[in-house]
């Protein structure tokens, strides 16, 4: 028996999460969180990783020369579409100016592959900005019961938040902004964006997480070895020769 007052994920298997009405809050929710952190985007390049190009048309609206959707299934939006595998990226190392990563993390089978490929081709400084679900929600408990009742959150994989930060740290990113958590009543058949306030999106048991990270320059510092003088050659010593006496040539005698 369904309780009157929890969202219903129960779906048949081929049926996509991002189509559901649960995707349609998840997007409302971001919309509000990141709003401060997709502002901050600028510059010649910048790459949205995600399954859905909905949420990838706010690039559209920054100062991005380039904004480029990246995906793996195949859907294009109105933004140039590259369809790649996220652990193996179409793009040259540091030549990429921000990167988003819209859930990406959960649709793969080793996040750390594509964690680090997305920093491959980020340049020193750049952003990384990742959005997932947060484990330790309701939404995660409920993403726990999924092997027993199948539905939409059983084809994601969740991100703890506590190992994606040491994930940052082991490639040199540092986090620029406090995480945002947000989505608190997610799973809610009345469902209202207005209950997202900021001063609850800092509680980390919300059912959305928003990081935000920046790409350090490595720095390598060589030691110099202190120059070693030639070796000199020892001095060797010679038998004097204290007399020269010079012999007259005197032929043989004739027998």
């Amino acid at each position: 028996m369904r309780l009157n007052w929890l969202c219903d994920l129960r779906a048949t298997a081929d049926t996509p999460f991002w189509r559901s009405e649960l995707a349609g809050r998840v997007q409302q929710i971001e919309g509000l969180l990141g709003a401060d952190l997709i502002a901050r985007l600028h510059g010649e390049s910048v790459v949205w990783m995600g399954a859905t190009p909905n949420p990838a048309s706010v690039l559209e609206k920054r100062m991005i020369k380039c904004p480029i959707f990246v995906t793996s299934h195949g859907q294009s939006g109105s933004l140039p579409t590259v369809v790649s595998e996220f652990d193996n990226l179409p793009f040259q190392s540091r030549s990429v100016d921000a990167v988003v990563m819209h859930h990406a993390l959960e649709e793969v089978s080793d996040p750390r592959t594509v964690l680090r490929e997305a920093t491959r081709i980020l340049a020193p400084g750049g952003r990384l900005i990742v959005f997932g679900f947060n484990p330790w929600s309701l939404l995660g408990l409920r993403r726990g019961v999924a092997s027993i009742i199948p539905d939409r959150l059983a084809q994601l994989r969740l991100v703890n938040p506590i190992r994606l930060f040491d994930w940052f740290t082991l490639l040199g990113l540092e986090l620029d902004a406090p995480p945002a958590y947000g989505g608190f009543a997610l799973l809610w058949d009345r469902f209202s964006v207005k209950s997202v306030v900021p001063s609850a999106s800092q509680i980390p048991f919300g059912g959305l997480v928003i990081t935000s990270a920046v790409k350090q320059q490595a720095t390598m510092h060589f030691k110099r070895q202190a120059t070693q003088p030639r070796p000199k050659l020892a001095p060797v010593a010679y038998p004097r020769v204290s007399t020269w006496r010079r012999h007259k040539f005197r032929p043989p005698l004739d027998d």
